[in-house]
């Protein structure tokens, strides 16, 4: 099996698929946390005081300054507002089977459901064909904001049928700033609970005619990954309502995802004649999600400074890594429901930093739709920002950051402007004018969504894979080797590298050995891009393996075992 074609396996499983049973998403009334995306069940509620947390939501990010004062009025007297329900009409859920008469009936059963749901008011969201937004006061009136019970079961036979896919207005932004084409091998990183998988796989039927044999489908291929199984179950289960979806569902995790063969997707090609590269990724990564806070009103009381920080190194190293599988001339995007500039800018400008000129950003552009432009400047959160004025306990640069608090491991460089790791107020400006081409939406611009954010990153023509580079931007220097010498900013200390691409718990991380003999993981944003190379070739200088101090590998556990004269150097890397 490994040897047939990749597309030809996929269209065997879509077989399976629909040959197959099983029980649908949210049987039983209860579908937990996860629940699928712009759904949330009806009857459930957090009877809890929203106040606190909606007090530091709106002083933190009042202080973000992310759009003009106007727009962040608006915004946030809508985010008060309960979200109103959205969906998309499934058009894939034909897949091109039955032909014109097919298509009629799929019409018919179109109008049948508008018409059903007309006492909610259905409109359609300007900017996304074949999305509606149910308007009516009375669509979102459950508990804490939530569906209506009777909308909500309407909805829910409506798309067990494969008519509509449930999904928050906003979260379609990122695929259709993508502008997937049937032809288009895409990668998705975080698929579940799998909304975008099936507006995806909409895109790739679009242009295939209603009249094609029953085994034709697109050309192209989607991969649908996510880390957890329990959550592709959810993918499975909605792809079970598009039979004909070119689709390759897989379980990873994100950050390492393995290549794919080249030679799979073609039989004229061997095994082993080259690695697959996407011409569209989405990295809708996990994220602190407090964009979604009209979804479910009462999330606002568990929200803390704290929670913009969490999810950092692994966007960045989930990014990186989609990044890394991007054809020349492909393009990714990089999404999340949070607002915070840490989970969103902080993460595009590092990658673009370490990208040594191979990558730009480009300007997202939907017709009918406005966003506000990605910032420059912004505020991180202290480790103790806690209470209910957290605008007072916020870092507007590393600099401002004391010794103590840079050894903790809960700060990094990356998650700064990017004026904190580049070398000069010039590259800082470049970076600048690349994260202004980034877009953030507010309910101000869509009053019917929540909040979003997406950058869209394409990889030069003449470009390849970074594999392991330091961020170097404009300098253009040559990969980062092992031996080579480099500098620690935090420090100013010198160390040697050993691994320049670490894995596992480290990943996105560069080990380096000091020469006491301690090994560290640092964030590569903490390292010069290398000030020489070591003299007597690129090990001679390298401490044995397991030497002195017991060869501590990073963290503040690691600063402990090789002195505490390296612990800047480890909480750097945390």
């Amino acid at each position: 099996q490994a040897r047939q074609p990749l597309a030809s396996m996929a269209a065997i499983a879509s077989v399976g698929r629909m040959e197959g049973s099983g029980s649908e998403l949210g049987e039983g009334g209860s579908e937990g946390e996860d629940h699928e995306d712009g759904e949330v069940p009806a009857g459930k509620t957090a009877a809890v005081d929203v106040a606190r947390g909606r007090e530091a939501f709106e002083a933190f990010y009042t202080a973000q300054e992310l759009c003009d004062e106007e727009d962040w009025r608006l915004s946030l007297e809508l985010l008060r507002r309960p979200l109103p329900p959205t969906f998309r009409l499934q058009r894939s859920a034909g897949g091109g089977r039955g032909g014109a008469a097919a298509a009629a009936v799929e019409l018919a059963r179109t109008r049948a459901l508008l018409e059903e749901l007309h006492t909610w008011r259905p409109e359609e969201v300007p900017w996304c064909a074949g999305a509606y937004r149910l308007c009516a006061q009375s669509a979102a009136a459950g508990p804490d904001g939530q569906c209506d019970t009777a909308l909500n079961r309407v909805l829910l036979a409506a798309q067990r049928a494969g008519l509509i896919s449930r999904q928050e207005s906003a979260s379609m932004l990122p695929v259709v700033a993508l502008g997937i084409e049937p032809h288009h091998r895409v990668l998705e990183l975080c698929a579940a609970p799998g909304s975008k998988t099936m507006q995806i796989l909409d895109a790739l039927h679009q242009g295939v005619s209603d009249s094609v044999a029953a085994e034709a489908t697109s050309s192209g291929l989607l991969v649908a990954n996510d880390y957890k199984e329990v959550r592709l179950n959810m993918v499975i289960e909605r792809a079970r309502r598009a039979p004909a979806a070119p689709l390759l569902v897989t379980c990873a995790d994100g950050r390492t995802f393995p290549s794919l063969n080249s030679g799979l997707l073609d039989e004229t090609q061997g095994v082993g004649s080259g690695s697959l590269g996407f011409d569209r990724v989405l990295c809708d990564v996990p994220c602190s999600g407090d964009g979604t806070v009209r979804k479910a009103l009462g999330l606002l009381s568990q929200w803390t400074p704290q929670a913009v920080a969490a999810h950092h190194g692994m966007q960045l190293a989930i990014l990186q890594r989609g990044l890394e599988l991007l054809a020349p001339g492909g393009m990714l995007a990089y999404s999340t429901c949070a607002l915070s500039p840490v989970e969103c800018e902080a993460v595009v400008a590092t990658a673009l930093w370490e990208s040594r000129g191979s990558l730009e950003t480009v300007p997202v552009d939907v017709p009918g739709l406005r966003t506000a432009p990605g910032v420059v400047e912004w505020k991180v959160p202290a480790p103790a920002a806690i209470g209910t004025n957290p605008s007072q306990e916020l870092y507007g640069s590393w600099s401002e950051v004391p010794a103590a608090e840079k050894q903790a491991s809960y700060l990094r460089r990356s998650m700064f402007p990017p004026g904190a790791y580049v070398g000069s107020d010039e590259a800082a400006a470049q970076l600048g004018f690349q994260l202004r081409r980034c877009a953030r939406l507010l309910p101000a611009h869509d009053e019917g969504g929540g909040g979003f954010f997406v950058a869209l990153l394409r990889r030069r023509e003449d470009s390849v894979a970074s594999g392991g580079a330091i961020g170097s931007g404009a300098d253009g220097v040559a990969r980062l080797r092992r031996g080579d010498a480099v500098l620690i900013r935090s420090s100013g200390r010198r160390a040697i590298v050993r691994e320049p691409r670490s894995r596992g718990a480290f990943s996105g991380r560069v080990r380096v050995a000091f020469e006491d003999g301690s090994n560290y993981h640092i964030a590569r944003e903490d390292l010069e891009a290398w000030v020489e190379v070591a003299a007597s070739g690129p090990t001679a200088a390298l401490p044995p393996e397991g030497g002195a101090a017991g060869g501590a590998t990073g963290g503040a556990a690691g600063g402990a075992a090789g002195g505490g004269e390296a612990a800047p150097e480890a909480a750097a890397g945390a």
